[in-house]
């Protein structure tokens, strides 16, 4: 696995350029330290580091009597440079990070809705649905502001699964919908009903987010503390 990883040194200002992330690629690992420099100099750096590893994979594979092969070097250079053009900028991984945290706000919010309506008595459920229906909202500016940020080249490589991920999105705001805009239904049972229908959205709304995430190289906060 031939793993490069685009570091800044610790004390030193970047200006704006500071790089963390990580490539990888079946054979070996690599480390690239990098303060300052944009990402065509680390792509240019990547691919020389890449060129060498493939390089010495094949010399070792002819003194093995292995016949070489351009076929595997050359898919890991494709790899490379698809995971390059797809990478998040910093202010990308900040707006993607707050629409994931955002919409665990809102399977929270609907959680907190559904156990409240199905308790006796007749508690009062407006605030909560305002709560849900508000944290549905933030959800989809979040959202919003992440999908402006993208590249016409992470559009087209990402196509498939953003699609995905529209469609999950007008999903949420159907069911959002059910929630009567500031005006609940008064019917306990039936409230409950919507909010467990709004929190499988939600939860299906999380799928295709890690899926953006991931190709994007953008890590989990839960796995990268």
């Amino acid at each position: 696995m031939i793993r490069i990883c685009l570091t800044s040194i610790p004390g030193t200002s970047t200006a704006g350029t500071d790089i963390s992330e990580g490539i990888s690629f079946p054979g070996k690992n690599f480390i690239l330290g990098a303060t300052g420099m944009n990402r065509w100099t680390c792509f240019i750096g990547g691919v020389a580091i890449l060129l060498c590893g493939c390089a010495a994979q094949a010399q070792q594979a002819g003194s093995q009597g292995r016949p070489r092969s351009n076929n595997a070097s050359n898919e890991e250079i494709r790899d490379f440079k698809r995971a390059m053009v797809l990478q998040a900028s910093p202010d990308q991984a900040d707006e993607f990070k707050k629409m994931v945290a955002s919409t665990q706000a809102a399977r929270k919010a609907a959680h907190d809705l559904a156990q409240l309506a199905s308790k006796d008595g007749k508690p009062d459920l407006s605030q909560s649905a305002d709560t849900l229906s508000s944290a549905v909202d933030e959800i989809q500016a979040n959202s919003d502001h992440f999908l402006r940020m993208f590249t016409s080249v992470q559009k087209s490589e990402l196509k498939a699964k953003l699609k995905k991920l529209e469609k999950a999105n007008s999903e949420v705001v159907k069911e959002n919908k059910a929630l009567g805009g500031g005006h609940p239904p008064a019917d306990a049972a039936q409230l409950a009903g919507i909010a467990q229908k709004l929190d499988g959205a939600l939860g299906e709304l999380q799928v295709r987010q890690s899926d953006i995430g991931n190709e994007m190289a953008i890590p989990d906060d839960k796995t990268s503390q």
